[in-house]
């Protein structure tokens, strides 16, 4: 004899019926993971036009590569230095300015030295570290800065402008590279 409340016992789900509740929650599931890899691709491709288009960046600088040529430094020591350089910047014009500080013995001796070149739409921008405070006021250096500023542009860039920037020893990662600069000689 069936009880009146009966009716209101959960039925068992045959197994058709899980079969399809399962195929139903895998094709939601792989219905978000398609709309989220379709506004991923949106978003890339919009940052691609912004920054083609206007020059704005959203997410990724493509331009903005950084790389490292490096030197062994003219010494009995095994010592290294390195030129720091963007992709606005061809290799050709990375290893003219290389030359150009061998030629002045920048590259010489048992200390690592570290160049950064870059180049902005106006000029190329040549960044030096210096670690000792007496350099950033020294009227010499800044005398000899300004030559060698006059030197790279005729020799190693074609007479184009050249900025020379003096800058503390401390540089925080990032693209690009941040440097803390103290002086700027045009």
């Amino acid at each position: 004899m069936s009880d009146e409340f009966d009716q209101y016992q959960p039925e068992t789900p045959t197994f058709a019926e899980r079969q399809e509740a399962r195929r139903r929650s895998q094709a939601r599931t792989r219905k978000i993971v398609i709309w989220v890899a379709v506004l991923l691709c949106g978003a890339l491709v919009a940052d691609v036009i912004l920054e083609e288009g206007f020059g704005c960046y959203l997410l990724f600088r493509s331009r903005d590569r950084w790389e490292m040529l490096i030197y062994r430094n003219d010494c009995p020591e095994e010592v290294y230095s390195e030129v720091l350089y963007s992709g606005h910047v061809t290799r050709d014009e990375v290893e003219a300015l290389a030359a150009s500080l061998r030629a002045r013995g920048l590259f010489a001796g048992p200390q690592r030295r570290t160049v950064v070149l870059s180049r902005t739409p106006e000029e190329y921008v040549v960044s030096f570290f210096f670690i000792h405070e007496k350099h950033f006021n020294d009227p010499d250096m800044i005398r000899e800065l300004k030559e060698y500023r006059a030197v790279l542009s005729a020799e190693t860039f074609g007479g184009r402008p050249v900025a020379i920037q003096m800058c503390e020893p401390e540089v925080r990662p990032g693209i690009p590279p941040r440097l803390k600069v103290r002086k700027v000689i045009r």
